[in-house]
């Protein structure tokens, strides 16, 4: 609203101000989407059922790789607990380093229980991958030295559950399949 005292250059500057804060929202707004993290949680007992197991674990597969393709920050949190009962708690973070390099950061630790019956955790190591493909194989219950391996092209569709994560460290270190 206008006051008969309000001069041309004060509404100027006011018109002024409020396209530099339109202009913020919208830049934080950007950024905001940009450097927001997308995140999966899966737990895996003795309870889950081998059809349920398999399609949580193409889930699983499908979001790394859909992450790691479009080179989007990502984080993985699966528990998995034994048959025994052992807990164990696995992250997997995809992060965009300088220089425009992508790496898959695997932490894992696994819950140990006191003696007096208190759950401690205790960190189990981890690895990280510079490299994922995806792949075939012939075993129908994994890949290993043994089994024929195709890797297929970044672009083929092919489902989740039809393929492996082949996990590859620096100088091209075959870490695990996943």
């Amino acid at each position: 609203m206008l006051s008969v005292g309000t001069s041309k250059a004060n509404i100027m500057l006011t018109h002024r101000a409020y396209v530099m804060l339109a202009i913020a929202a919208v830049l934080i707004s950007c950024e905001s989407k940009s450097s927001r993290t997308d995140e999966l949680t899966v737990k895996l007992d003795n309870l889950t059922r081998m059809e349920d197991r398999n399609a949580k674990s193409a889930e699983m597969r499908q979001f790394l790789w859909n992450h790691w393709t479009a080179r989007r920050p990502a984080n993985l949190f699966l528990t998995a607990v034994s048959k025994e009962g052992k807990t164990t708690h696995s992250e997997y973070r995809i992060s965009l380093l300088p220089g425009n390099t992508i790496l898959l950061k695997v932490s894992i630790v696994r819950d140990r229980i006191g003696y007096q019956g208190q759950v401690i955790p205790k960190d189990d190591g981890g690895y990280e991958a510079c490299t994922i493909e995806r792949v075939q194989s012939e075993n129908p219950f994994g890949v290993g030295a043994e089994t024929k391996i195709t890797v297929l092209p970044v672009d083929a569709s092919v489902p989740p559950a039809k393929y492996w994560l082949r996990l590859e460290g620096w100088n091209d270190t075959l870490i695990t399949y996943f």
